[in-house]
């Protein structure tokens, strides 16, 4: 589980999108251009939701079971459009990473 396995990163993916789930922003996955080669895989990570999540999230991330870079953070608040943030404080992190795979 330390790799993320080149070939099906399907289970690394849906324990990203997990601990988004447990910790309640939203998450966007993309495969990062030019984060890949033999030995990674890249991806950007786009969180949208309550600061208090953001930062469980960014935890979770941290103290994960993967061998994992962090290339890129960005924090910024937002004014949200969604229904179930209306009023509440709301913020996006965006993060660049790779994945060291088997």
């Amino acid at each position: 589980a330390f790799y993320a396995d080149a070939n099906q990163p399907v289970a690394f993916l849906e324990r990203l999108e997990a601990m988004a789930r447990a910790t309640g922003p939203t998450l966007a996955i993309e495969v990062a251009e030019g984060g890949n080669d033999a030995r990674h895989l890249g991806f950007r990570l786009t969180l949208e939701g309550e600061e208090q999540g953001l930062l469980a999230y960014a935890r979770l991330l941290e103290r994960a079971p993967h061998f994992v870079e962090i290339r890129e953070v960005f924090y910024q608040s937002i004014i949200s459009d969604a229904p179930r943030l209306a009023g509440k404080p709301s913020a996006r992190l965006g993060i660049a990473l790779r994945a060291r795979t088997r």
